[in-house]
C-alpha cells in the first residue's frame, strides 16, 4: 500500500468531522475497522487490539487539528468482524465496549463520548465456496453472537459472497437473518443478554486482558502507523493465520462441507460470466474509477458535487484529497494484509479433483481393503472415506475380505493407484505384512495407506510396505495431497 502521507488523510478526516459537528451531530465520519485484520486470519484479540490502537491514533490526530476528544469520539464508528467461536465473539464485543470506554475517559472524554457506536459484519474468513449453503448457518450463528454482544447494526454476508456477486435470493436471506433473530427471537428486548453469566463474564475479562496486551504492544512501537510500517502487526497476523490453517489441515478446526462431511454430489453454484466475488470487489471495480478528477478544494462540498455527478465512493475520496499537499512528506507505505479464507487450501484440493472429473468423466477412486466382518472394519473405513472426501476422492467400498491375499488381489485388479487397509489394531500385525507381500507381487507401484496409527508397529508396517497412515491426528491436507499426487491429479 502506498499513496499520500498519513497527514493528508488526517486533514481530510478533520474537515469531514468539523462539518459533522456543526451540521450533522449524529453522523459518524470516522471509521475504525477490524475487517482487514479479521479477513486476513487475525485472532479476535489481534483484531480488536489493532482497532483500539487505530482509534487512539485518530483521537491524537484530531486533537492536533482542533477537535476535542468528545467531538472525535462522538463521530467514530467501529466495525468488527464476527467469527465462528460463538461465545468468544460475544466476549470480544463486550470487551471492546469496556476497553474503549476506559480509553476515552482516560483521555479526558465524557461518559457520553465513551459510548461506542458499533457495527458488525459476519466473517469473510469463515466463508466457503464448497457447499456454500453451510454459510447460511455460519452467518446465522455469527449474527446471533453479534446481537448478544450488543452491536448497534449488523451486516450479514450473503451465503454466495465468496463465489459470485450475490443474487436477489441470497441478499434477501442475508437481510432476513438478523430480522428473524430480532422479530422472532426477541434478542433486542434485553439490554445485556449475556450479563450475569459467569462463563461469559469470565471470558470477557480474559479477552480484555489479551486485547489490552496486544494494544499495549502496538503502542510501545509508537502506535498503529509505525507498527504497520515496521511490519510487526502483519507478521503476527500472518503467524496466527498459519496456525489456524494448520488446525484446519489437521481437522482440529472443522469446516463443515470442506474438510469434514464433504458432499461429493453437491451441485455447485453457478457464477454468471463477468460476475466477480463481491467480497473482493474494490475500487478497481468502480465503473468510473479511471476518470481523472480536476483539482478541487478539499471540502464536503466537493464530495457532494462528486456524488451529484454520479461518482462512485472511490472517486469521492479522490475528490476530497485531490490537490492536497502532504505536510509530513512521508508516503504511506506498508505491506498490505491479504484477504484469506480458512477453506481455501482444501478448496484447491477439491478443485483438482473436479478438474479430473471434467477431464476423465469419473471421480478419482481409492480402493478400501476392508478386512473381516462389518463390525471389524466399518468404523475406520467410514472415517477414512470422510477423510479422503476432503480431497474430492471417492472410494471402492467392498463388504469385507476374509484373507489378506483376497484383499490384495482385489486391490490389484481394481485399477486404483491407492488402497487403504481398514481393520483393527489387534488384527493389523497379522494382516498388514501378508497384504503388502501379496500386493507387491502384482502391483508394486500401488500406494498403501493404513487406517489407524498403531504406534508400536508403525516402523514395522513401513518396512512391510505401508506408505501413509490415515488417523485422527494426521495432517489431512498433506495426506490427501500426497494421495492425489500418486493418483496423478
Amino acid at each position: 500500500m502506498r499513496g499520500k502521507g498519513i497527514c493528508a488523510y488526517y486533514d481530510q478526516m478533520a474537515v469531514m468531522t468539523k462539518w459533522a459537528v456543526a451540521n450533522a451531530p449524529g453522523f459518524q465520519t470516522i471509521g475504525v475497522s477490524g475487517l482487514p485484520y479479521a479477513d486476513s486470519g487475525a485472532s479476535a484479540f489481534e483484531e480488536v487490539g489493532a482497532m483500539l490502537s487505530t482509534a487512539v491514533a485518530y483521537l491524537r490526530a484530531m486533537e492536533e487539528r482542533g477537535l476535542s476528544v468528545d467531538e472525535t469520539a462522538a463521530h467514530m464508528r467501529f466495525t468488527v468482524s464476527i467469527g465462528a467461536n460463538l461465545f468468544l465473539e460475544i466476549a470480544k464485543i463486550r470487551a471492546l465496549r469496556e476497553l474503549w470506554a476506559i480509553i476515552v475517559k482516560e483521555c479526558g472524554g465524557s461518559e457520553e463520548a465513551a459510548k461506542i457506536r458499533l457495527h458488525a459484519r459476519t466473517s469473510f474468513w469463515t466463508l466457503s465456496k464448497v457447499d456454500p449453503w453451510v454459510n447460511l448457518l455460519r452467518g446465522s450463528a455469527q449474527a446471533f453472537s453479534a446481537i448478544m454482544g450488543g452491536v448497534d447494526s449488523i451486516d450479514v454476508l450473503p451465503f454466495d459472497a465468496a463465489v459470485r456477486m450475490p443474487d436477489e435470493f441470497s441478499r434477501r436471506i442475508a437481510r432476513n437473518c438478523p430480522l428473524i433473530l430480532l422479530g422472532e427471537c426477541n434478542l433486542d428486548k434485553v439490554v445485556d443478554p449475556a450479563g450475569g453469566s459467569w462463563y461469559l463474564e469470565n471470558l470477557t475479562d480474559e479477552a480484555s486482558r489479551k486485547i489490552w496486551e496486544f494494544f499495549q504492544g502496538i503502542e510501545k512501537e509508537g502506535g498503529i502507523v509505525k507498527a504497520l510500517k515496521a511490519g510487526s502487526i502483519q507478521k503476527k497476523v500472518n503467524a496466527t493465520a498459519a496456525k489456524r490453517y494448520e488446525l484446519a489441515d489437521q481437522r482440529r478446526q472443522s469446516i463443515v462441507g470442506v474438510n469434514q462431511y464433504v458432499n461429493l454430489a453437491e451441485k455447485k453454484l453457478e457464477a454468471p460470466e463477468g460476475s466477480c466475488c463481491s467480497a473482493h470487489k474494490g475500487h478497481g471495480c468502480c465503473k468510473n474509477a479511471d476518470i481523472q478528477l480536476p483539482e478541487v478544494e478539499m471540502s464536503v462540498d466537493s464530495a457532494c458535487k462528486a456524488a451529484g455527478e454520479g461518482f462512485s465512493t472511490c472517486l469521492i475520496n479522490k475528490a476530497l484529497v485531490a490537490g492536497v499537499d502532504c505536510k509530513c512528506g512521508e508516503p504511506l507505505e506498508m505491506e498490505a494484509l491479504p484477504k484469506r479464507r480458512l477453506a481455501e487450501r482444501f478448496e484447491s484440493l477439491l478443485a483438482k479433483a473436479d478438474a479430473w472429473v471434467e477431464e476423465k468423466g469419473s471421480r478419482p477412486m481409492v480402493f478400501f481393503a476392508n478386512m473381516g466382518p462389518l463390525r471389524q472394519h466399518k468404523a475406520r473405513a467410514d472415517f477414512s472415506r470422510d477423510f479422503l472426501r476432503a480431497g474430492g476422492l471417492d472410494v471402492v467400498y467392498p463388504s469385507g475380505f476374509q484373507t489378506p491375499e483376497d484383499a490384495a488381489r482385489a486391490a490389484a485388479e481394481s485399477g486404483c493407484a491407492v488402497c487403504v487397509i481398514c481393520s483393527t489394531d489387534d488384527t493389523y500385525p497379522e494382516i498388514v505384512p501378508a497384504f503388502c507381500k501379496a500386493l507387491r507381487e502384482t502391483r508394486p507401484d500401488m500406494m498403501v495407506a493404513l487406517a489407524g496409527y498403531p504406534a508400536d508397529y508403525v516402523e514395522a508396517f513401513k518396512e512391510a510396505g505401508v506408505d501413509i497412515f490415515i488417523h485422527v491426528k494426521a495432517n489431512c491436507y498433506n495426506t490427501v495431497e500426497a494421495i492425489q499426487n500418486k493418483i496423478g491429479l
